[in-house]
């Protein structure tokens, strides 16, 4: 997340093998802490906008209900 903080550093290309978990998270983490989407819009968008979410990585969907935002949004501007 703090390499994306920097948009001079992209174009950034973010995939993991099947495209549906860790780059749906990444994607979904972006949209929360860079563009403000709130956590809700951002999970619809990965589960239902397409992109091959599957219902087996359900572990995503309970860290992005948890995750503490605010606290990852200090821990990036602190470190940079």
């Amino acid at each position: 997340m703090k390499i994306l903080s920097h948009p001079e550093n992209g174009p950034f290309l973010i995939h993991c093998q099947h495209g549906s978990d860790r780059t749906g998270l990444m994607i979904a983490m972006y949209r929360i802490i860079y563009q403000n989407w709130s956590k809700d819009e951002a999970l619809d968008e990965m589960v239902n906008g397409g992109f091959g979410y599957h219902s087996i990585w359900r572990n995503i969907i309970s860290y992005l209900k948890k995750v503490d935002i605010e606290s990852l949004k200090k821990q990036i501007q602190t470190k940079e």
